[in-house]
């Protein structure tokens, strides 16, 4: 058996317990009252499937392609997010995340936060009267910027995953996931405001796409 083969075995047999988890976590929200829960475990399970079958196919091939990287940053951001969302259900709150919570509730925004952030949570208590949406997105946003930058930097599939691996396993991580606290947006938007500044150094030659990374890059900037 050769390296490759190995290790890819060894990565792959522990994520298969992953789909026996989400399954067993699906089943067990059909047992409370609310709609929100079971939805956020189902779409869990069915992107924890789909992150495996997308590192299967990343672990097949030697060089980086951008799509299987995105594709896989995409997925695994959704099922991490479901994931903790459902540990901390409906969410982590601080004193500060209280109190801009309050604010979307009152629809009466103050400057003591960026009240663009309470505005956000009131167009997430259209569809849900918990924190549990907003965590949600946050979440995903969050992971989704670490494994996009991640993506830029590896010089290998098995590099990234392991380093994406690493991420995940840090607990001083966890917590943020679900914590509704500006800090985590804005680190959220720093990340993803690097990600679009290499996109703009990589197509400078090419004006009218560079120009486009550089706004968005700029605006993400702005927004941390």
């Amino acid at each position: 058996m050769s390296v490759t083969t190995a290790l890819n075995l060894t990565l792959l047999k522990p994520l298969n317990l992953v789909i026996v988890f989400w399954l067993a976590a699906t089943i067990s929200t059909l047992f409370y009252d609310g709609l929100l829960d079971k939805f956020i475990a189902i779409i869990g399970f069915v992107f924890s499937y789909f992150s495996i079958t997308i590192i299967r196919r990343i672990l097949e091939k030697d060089r980086v392609n951008r799509h299987d990287i995105l594709t896989f940053a995409l997925s695994s951001s959704i099922a991490i997010s479901s994931f903790w969302t459902l540990v901390f259900y409906p969410a982590l709150m601080s004193p500060d995340s209280l109190d801009q919570w309050r604010q979307a509730t009152q629809n009466r925004y103050n400057t003591w936060h960026p009240p663009i952030m309470a505005i956000l949570m009131r167009l997430t208590q259209i569809f849900s009267k918990d924190p549990a949406l907003f965590a949600f997105i946050q979440g995903f946003l969050f992971w989704l910027a670490l494994f996009v930058v991640l993506g830029r930097l590896a010089r290998s599939n098995k590099s990234y995953l392991v380093s994406c691996a690493w991420l995940v396993s840090l607990p001083s991580l966890w917590p943020y996931t679900s914590t509704l606290w500006k800090d985590v947006w804005t680190c959220t938007m720093a990340l993803l405001g690097i990600n679009f500044l290499l996109d703009a150094i990589e197509t400078r030659k090419q004006r009218n796409n560079s120009s486009y990374y550089l706004t968005v890059s700029l605006l993400l900037f702005s927004l941390a």
